[in-house]
């Protein structure tokens, strides 16, 4: 959460410049992904957590390989990153995303963290309040089997390709 809130409240352009349009003079929508990871992983290296992150873990679980995994004590989180054009809701993200998340977190402690960052164009259009950024998301695991040990994602959808609020308005 403090992570996704430095790249929205008081951040400095020139630090998070793959979610900046290239009218306000970022990378706009040829950002990837691998921006957001090493983003994050920055981010993290220089936190009191430091110690318990990994990034690009093979065989992670069912022969997958997970972006960025947090590791301490007793407690594994898998966090999964992509990036899309679109905008997608609630629905969308379980359809394309969150069963890939979901089955990182499986073989673990029943929390996982997706990451999309959303690339659309947001020239005339205001920001989505902070807050509305994270979703709780749990889909039905594939064996029909009653569920005693759910596994939970948090999804977190970082908007990309910004513009500076003054560039919202048309001066006459």
């Amino acid at each position: 959460i403090r992570y996704c809130r430095s790249t929205f409240v008081g951040n400095e352009k020139k630090r998070f410049s793959f979610l900046y349009s290239t009218s306000a003079k970022g990378k706009g929508t040829k950002a990837h992904e691998q921006d957001l990871q090493d983003s994050v992983i920055l981010y993290f290296e220089h936190s009191n957590i430091a110690d318990g992150f990994e990034h690009e873990k093979s065989k992670f679980v069912d022969g997958g390989r997970v972006d960025i995994v947090y590791k301490k004590d007793i407690i594994t989180v898998p966090i999964e990153l992509k990036k899309s054009l679109s905008r997608p809701d609630k629905d969308m993200l379980e359809e394309n995303y969150i069963a890939q998340a979901q089955t990182y977190t499986a073989g673990y402690d029943q929390l996982g963290i997706f990451v999309l960052l959303e690339m659309s164009d947001k020239s005339k259009e205001p920001m989505t309040n902070f807050k509305d950024w994270f979703k709780i998301h749990h889909l039905r695991p594939s064996t029909g089997q009653e569920v005693s040990y759910p596994d939970y994602i948090i999804s977190v959808v970082i908007p990309g390709n910004r513009t500076s609020p003054s560039s919202k308005s048309t001066y006459k």
